[in-house]
């Protein structure tokens, strides 16, 4: 999606208008070079706009954070709740979260979860 963009018809400059707000505003040029992807396209809304529309989407989880309660409830174990035989079931050995394994673990070698396998390998 290509954002929309006012033409000055006298000197033929281009200026992107915000979506959100319907104001025209500057791209800096270090914002096109800062872009991992060149593939991705420019954002479509003025600096002050993607900063409040930043703050709105992370304002459930800051909220979350504050008052305790996003690490309150135990994270669910992955995988189906039957196993049908395929999961088993077992404890992270770094942080003893539950965890469904695709194989039984023989108990001589510990076992981790995904996030704490990661962290192990530096990831």
């Amino acid at each position: 999606m290509s954002s929309p963009e006012s033409v000055d018809l006298l000197s033929g400059v281009r200026t992107p208008i915000c979506v959100d707000c319907g104001e025209t505003f500057a791209r800096a040029p270090e914002e096109a070079a800062g872009r991992h992807d060149p593939a991705l396209p420019l954002s479509a809304r003025c600096p002050a706009c993607r900063q409040h529309r930043r703050d709105a989407l992370n304002a459930s989880r800051l909220a979350a954070y504050a008052t305790g309660v996003a690490g309150a409830a135990p994270w669910p174990a992955p995988g189906p709740e039957s196993g049908n035989g395929r999961l088993h079931n077992a404890r992270c050995a770094a942080c003893s979260r539950s965890i469904r394994l695709p194989f039984r673990p023989s108990g001589d070698r510990p076992v981790f979860c995904r996030a704490c396998l990661q962290m192990r390998h530096g990831q």
